[in-house]
């Protein structure tokens, strides 16, 4: 009797390890994050990473491959690489070119370094909706860059934005289709706003322009419909067709409700606040 007790006890004991330690080891992530090696990377011979072949995850990518300095990253050298969830860019690289990462729909967050000097159209967006960064949730860009092109940031899940970029303007549609950007911060060396630059950030309640900002382009802020405040500065010079409106009702700041034109500006488009909400 007392074997058979001892038997039943020792079985029992057996389950609840066996399912507690199958609890515990459905909670603990046991897979391993592999680094990327310089044979993941293609690289031509002026330096521009035109391929990417290596594991997910956390890339960081070398400023040299086979004694290379990499200098740049090309046209969709990314693309497709649904699995990586953050890029780290090395200062070496100067240019990150037309839709680099592509469908890289888990990039949450990217280092563009202190080196980049130019963004080339839809740099960090995708052709098609479901090639687009939805996952990334900030973005810098660095002091370094002095040239971008448009719709560098369109339909990216962007919250936050930094933009320290010397002496250019916020292109036409950049932010175009980032309806959860709530946080900009613009740069003191900003000159310009352009076309649709902040189309659709539906998100965004509030707007301070700096002073180096000398215009603001037609639909600047088309569909910014929480936007609420908008502080214009006193460097703005010149203000577009409908540059605080948009072409469809739906896409006015209704929301928007008081307003501030500087003594700066010497020039105005027409049907400027057309539809907002303001009553000051």
């Amino acid at each position: 009797m007392k074997k058979w007790v001892k038997y039943l006890t020792a079985g029992i004991t057996a389950l609840i390890l066996m399912f507690g330690m199958a609890e515990i080891d459905s909670r603990i992530d046991l897979s391993v994050s592999a680094s990327a090696a310089e044979s993941d990377f293609t690289v031509d011979s002026s330096g521009t990473i035109t391929g990417y072949s290596g594991p997910d995850g956390d890339v960081v990518i070398p400023d040299t491959v086979n004694g290379i300095t990499v200098t740049g990253i090309g046209k969709r050298a990314f693309g497709g690489h649904s699995g990586i969830t953050s890029v780290k860019i090395p200062d070496s690289v100067k240019s990150i070119g037309t839709y680099a990462f592509e469908g890289c729909t888990s990039l949450a967050e990217i280092d563009l370094g202190n080196g980049v000097t130019t963004l080339a159209d839809s740099a960090l967006s995708g052709y098609y909706d479901r090639d687009k960064l939805s996952s990334l949730e900030t973005i810098t860009i660095p002091a370094s860059v002095t040239s971008m092109g448009t719709y560098i940031l369109q339909g990216a899940g962007i919250k936050t934005a930094v933009i320290n970029a010397i002496n250019v303007p916020i292109t036409e549609g950049m932010f175009s289709g980032c309806g959860n950007l709530e946080n900009v911060f613009i740069g003191e060396t900003i000159n310009s706003i352009g076309y649709r630059a902040f189309r659709y950030c539906s998100s965004l309640t509030s707007v301070k322009i700096p002073d180096s900002v000398k215009s603001i382009g037609k639909y600047a802020f088309e569909g910014c419909t929480s936007l609420a405040e908008i502080d214009l500065g006193n460097g703005v010079t010149t203000l577009a067709d409908s540059a605080l409106s948009g072409y469809y009702d739906s896409e006015k700041l209704k929301a928007l409700k008081t307003i501030t034109i500087p003594a700066s500006v010497t020039s105005m488009g027409t049907y400027i606040l057309q539809g907002a909400g303001i009553k000051t």
